[in-house]
């Protein structure tokens, strides 16, 4: 960054302004690719009239994108004539930073995207790619300036208070172009910033009752709350400018009172359609320091921002922004608030060009890269960027320290990751990082994308909602610690979850420190006990060619720098040397014990391939693999076509869930395993039918064609000595078999001699309904097939899910998703399904749209607007008035979308404790407390007339269960009617479904003021002002610690590449 803002500013200061520079450039959406040609056949040459020609490549570092590393490309906000002189001396100017966006990729292969964005708005990206059409039928609205690394980069954070007078004079269009101007502010700010909105008449009033007398987080919650909050404002009576003013500075003061420690810049943001004075008084006794010599030296910066055409005066206001550091704003119609909304930014951005040795240098929370040919999740690639802002550092120049722009880079959040050795956290363990804001920048539970695109509050996430803790207390302390950039350790019990369908509890150590010198904080968390211990070998690699079997697989895991191969062959062809050493670019600890595994595995390939293999292929068994926890993955396949091919697929081996999952079930065994040698727990499991549900939702059922069961085993290595209870997790083994070769073993298993019962598992007996399943309550296997990989309270059995939770054979954990997302079609509320029901609300929706955009565009583009020019002031730019051009800045609003917004989900969750069973299993019952008459429940797949079944207040249903010995499983026979009354329906915790929760307003209030509110403790020095700034103010416009301590070098070290 600091090679690109300085080159930048040599590259301008040693320009000449061009009178009429060159207008041909490479206008990123003016470009065609061979694709287009293509595409385009004979007509190809017509087009090559108005469009340059790209030659582009897929290179693996930009995901789906095309690009051209031999040069940069220009884009130019839609709202921006792009041949203006300022564009196109812009883009003179800056050719010469290709030389630099070059020479950082070549020193730094794994670079992403470099940019400049320029503050009169054209954004210069390497390498150069043509720019992407996400939609063809929307317009695109990208603008660098309004981007947060833009706005991070141009100026330090601030606290912004909106006055926006509600006044009568407001009625009508002024106030629907205020409204636009307030959410357009809205837009520029960045969770590092603070706000709040007051609406003013005869006296002041706060938007949201919520946040009175507070400023709260500029994250996308709050401002999304504000925004709907300022859409219905109604407008009365005369505007007291004094009492607003004075609420202002008020609010101000005490906020100073409470946090000592606030954002250096302050501004009021002043949106009307006219003052009827200056109000200096005002300004003298709240925002003018004592004491100032020759220039007034101000608490709080003014922007007013005049609303409409036809005003009478706006020297008031004029006056206000000049005599408090601030920057006047002329808003005659909706196209004026995009392109002059941001201006402010400029002002701003002055104090940082103040000569210092250490330069303004943000970063970015997460957020979704925009480049892509389509936004889905597979296509955008979660990043961190930072960026620098660059100045007009000429000699003697009129607009010196003038912002020109910001540069900026983007660093992907998987790049960061991939730094992380899997293989010293081991199974279960992970690390994750969070900002100075405690917003999380990567974590195993943050999930910002529903339904393939990204979340709105995605960049805003809380530690404390993705750390699932019953002590929320002590996820607030971890979090508190690792904001102040504390170091230390914590353990805490957490419950895990599963695609929030199964759940395990563990204990974790939690070992966090500062990344020395960036806004980020670092936190590696390993299970107790099995997280202990690491593997260590001295097998020396050089001694035998074991990495060259072909028939190994490897994780997706940095052996070696630059290596992204999977097979190890190629693995071994790329780090060995003539000396037959690992070089110094590779993991030595890692690839010694690959080696070391695979010469062990050597010789169990031997077995699977001797006469042990028709033996194994006679069982029905179709697969037998081991992964172990350097990340190799064996197997022997002894079918032509497997059943399931999805554990061919995985790319991990600790994070399969084969292998979590054989962890997890053993461990309550595993400690026992090491102390006195008793048997292994053997792990089965079944794909989770996620459809099948009870009441209105679908239902739909496995295709067990397609259905195999996975069994899985741990390997462990327990640690010598007295220390008998600590083990670690060499690999995990298994096999795969078709669910219908398991179930016939199954049914050969209920098998009797005398053949007394041997009918039930086969379903000739109606009465009886014969159930395996699993410690999370999901059904492995039953006697009736419809219900495989169903939990058992979706079932037609709730009732005896309902006694064995009573009877503590199963405990259940309440997980609440504060990450979820609720959409009005989708929910449990009174107008959910409106639009469904009355279908003509979709139609008066779009008429009154059409009708507001038929007012608006009369009252822009009427007679009056062809023969009137907004009033020019001084220091305005020269280039063809934004009113000239379409109004872009209000769409309509996509149906889908409508009040998508974030919510919190909760589900109970169930894992049994087979200590609850005992040896000879449990017979149980269950009475009916009342008589009914219902329909039966039957296959909705069957065509058959509806039965009706009678119950008695004395019928019960019986059952027994008893766990299967050394595994996860649990036998359970039903003997019941198919028949369930309305008013016995089982408690709603056992529908294993996701329900919305409904804060009350003072709940939802305390968390929206929580997130995000630490303020202070900046990684950066605050210049709210200094006297040389440029005249751009008075003019206006239109153990694990110490493996801890050894990774944080290498982070600091990746992330100083970037600087």
């Amino acid at each position: 960054m600091k090679k690109l803002a300085t080159a930048a500013e040599e590259a301008y200061r040693n320009y000449t302004v061009e009178v009429n520079p060159p207008v041909d450039y490479l206008n990123a959406k003016l470009l065609i690719t061979d694709e287009d040609l293509r595409a385009m056949g004979g007509d190809a040459q017509i087009f090559m009239e108005n469009f340059q020609y790209l030659r582009v490549e897929r290179r693996p570092e930009y995901g789906t994108t095309s690009v051209n590393l031999n040069l940069s490309t220009v884009h130019v906000a839609t709202y921006v004539y792009h041949k203006t002189l300022e564009v196109l001396n812009g883009v003179q100017w800056t050719r010469a930073l290709d030389k630099v966006f070059k020479e950082n990729k070549d020193n730094d292969s794994n670079l992403s995207w470099q940019y400049f964005g320029s503050a009169v708005g054209f954004m210069r990206v390497y390498p150069g790619i043509k720019w992407p059409i996400n939609d063809e039928d929307r317009i695109d609205l990208y603008d660098c300036r309004l981007q947060g690394w833009y706005i991070q980069g141009a100026a330090a954070p601030k606290n912004v208070i909106i006055l926006l007078d509600s006044s009568g004079s407001m009625t009508g269009s002024r106030m629907i172009i205020a409204q636009s101007t307030v959410n357009k502010i809205l837009d520029t700010l960045t969770v590092n910033d603070y706000f709040n909105i007051i609406q003013f008449d005869e006296k002041p009033r706060y938007v949201d009752s919520c946040f009175n007398r507070t400023l709260v987080a500029a994250n996308l919650d709050n401002r999304l709350r504000l925004k709907r909050a300022i859409k219905f404002m109604k407008t009365s009576n005369i505007a007291n400018f004094e009492k607003a003013l004075q609420e202002a500075f008020t609010l101000f003061s005490e906020q100073n009172k409470v946090n000592n420690e606030t954002c250096c810049n302050k501004a009021i943001m002043l949106v009307t359609d006219g003052a009827p004075e200056n109000y200096e008084w005002i300004f003298n006794k709240y925002n003018w320091k004592p004491n100032s010599t020759s220039k007034r030296n101000v608490n709080v910066r003014i922007f007013p921002y005049l609303i409409g055409r036809e005003v009478a005066d706006n020297r008031q206001l004029r006056w206000m922004a000049g005599a408090n550091k601030g920057f006047y704003t002329h808003i005659s119609t909706l196209a004026d608030v995009e392109e002059r909304v941001q201006n402010y930014v400029k002002v701003l951005s002055q104090p940082l060009a103040k000569p210092t040795s250490h330069p303004h240098i943000m970063w970015t929370p997460v957020y979704a890269d925009f480049i892509a040919p389509e936004l889905t999740e597979d296509n955008m690639r979660l990043v961190t960027s930072v960026s620098m802002p660059v100045f007009n550092k000429k000699d003697n120049s009129e607009d010196a320290y003038k912002l020109l722009g910001v540069v900026g880079t983007d660093v992907p959040i998987d790049q960061i990751i991939s730094l992380i050795p899997k293989y010293q956290l081991g199974v279960h363990g992970y690390a994750f990082a969070i900002t100075k804001k405690g917003y999380v920048l990567f974590h195993p539970e943050f999930r910002p994308f529903d339904n393939g695109r990204p979340k709105t509050n995605y960049n805003s996430v809380d530690l404390t909602e993705v750390e699932l803790t019953s002590n929320v207390s002590v996820v607030k302390n971890l979090e508190t610690a690792m904001k102040d950039g504390h170091q230390g350790s914590i353990s805490m019990n957490v419950a895990v979850h599963k695609d929030f369908i199964r759940v395990s509890k563990r204990r974790y150590h939690y070992y966090y420190n500062n990344i020395a010198g960036f806004p980020f904080s670092l936190a590696l968390v390993f299970p107790e006990k099995y997280g202990n211990l690491q593997l260590k070998t001295n097998f020396d690699i050089g001694k035998k060619d074991v990495l060259r079997n072909k028939s190994f697989r490897l994780s997706r895991w940095k052996y070696c720098e630059n290596q992204e191969e999977t097979s190890m062959s190629r693995l071994y062809e790329s780090i060995m040397r003539a000396k037959r050493a690992t070089p110094e670019k590779c993991d030595r600890d890692l690839v010694n014990l690959l080696a070391f595994d695979a010469d062990m595995l050597v010789k169990l390939f031997k077995v699977w391939k001797g006469k042990k293999r028709e033996k194994i292929k006679k069982k029905g068994v179709e697969i037998i693999f081991v992964g172990t926890s350097s990340g190799l993955f064996l197997y022997e396949q002894f079918v032509d076509e497997l059943t399931d091919f999805t554990i061919l697929h995985m790319q991990d081996t600790i994070s399969s869930s084969y292998y979590e999952q054989a962890v997890e079930v053993g461990r309550a065994r595993d400690e026992m395993r090491c102390r006195h040698g008793i048997n292994e727990t053997y792990t089965f499991s079944v794909p989770i039918n996620t459809f099948l549900q009870r009441g209105n939702e679908r239902i739909e059922y496995l295709d067990l064609n397609t259905t195999a069961i996975t069994v899985s085993v741990p390997v462990l290595k327990c640690a010598s000595g007295g220390d008998r209870q600590n083990y670690t997790v060499a690999g995990v083994s298994g096999y795969q078999m078709s669910f219908y070769k398991f179930d016939e073993l199954v049914s050969e298993t209920f098998g009797c001699p005398n053949g007394k019962y041997c009918s039930i598992y086969n379903g000739d007996n109606s009465n009886y309904t014969v159930f395996v399943i699993d410690h999370n309550g999901i059904i492995i296997t039953s006697s009736t097939k419809t219900t495989v990989g169903l939990f058992l309270g979706n079932t037609f059995e709730p009732i005896v899910m309902e006694d064995l939770w009573n009877r503590r054979v199963y405990n259940n954990f309440t997980i609440t998703d504060y990450q979820a997302e609720c959409h009005p079609k989708n929910s449990n509320g009174p107008n959910s399904a409106e639009a469904l029901i009355n279908p003509m609300k979709k139609f008066l929706f779009t008429i009154i749209w059409i009708f507001h955009e038929l007012i608006m565009f009369i009252t822009e583009w009427s007679f009056a607007n062809w023969i009137s020019k907004s009033s020019r002031v001084s220091g305005e730019e020269d280039y063809p008035n934004p009113a000239d051009y379409p109004d872009y800045s209000v769409e309509p609003p996509m149906i889908d979308d409508i009040e998508r917004k974030p919510c919190e989900k909760s589900v109970s969750l169930f894992l049994a404790d087979f200590n609850a069973v005992p040896s000879d299993g449990i017979a149980g019952s269950y009475s009916y407390s009342n008589s009914c008459k219902i329909q039966r429940e039957m296959d909705p797949t069957a065509q058959q007339t509806p039965e009706y079944c009678y119950i008695n207040k004395d019928f019960r249903i019986t059952y027994a269960t008893q766990q299967i010995p050394n595994t996860n499983l649990l036998l359970l026979v039903v003997k019941q009617m198919n028949c369930i009354c309305e008013v016995n329906k089982p408690n709603e915790l056992l529908k294993l479904q996701l329900s919305k929760l409904t804060l009350n307003e003072t709940d939802e209030c305390k968390k929206l003021k929580q997130t995000g509110a630490t303020k202070g403790d900046y990684s950066y020095q605050c210049f709210s002002s200094y006297e040389e700034e440029g005249s751009v103010n008075a003019q206006t416009t239109v153990g694990h610690s110490a493996v801890l301590l050894s990774m944080l070098p290498l982070f600091s070290s990746y992330w100083s590449l970037y600087l």
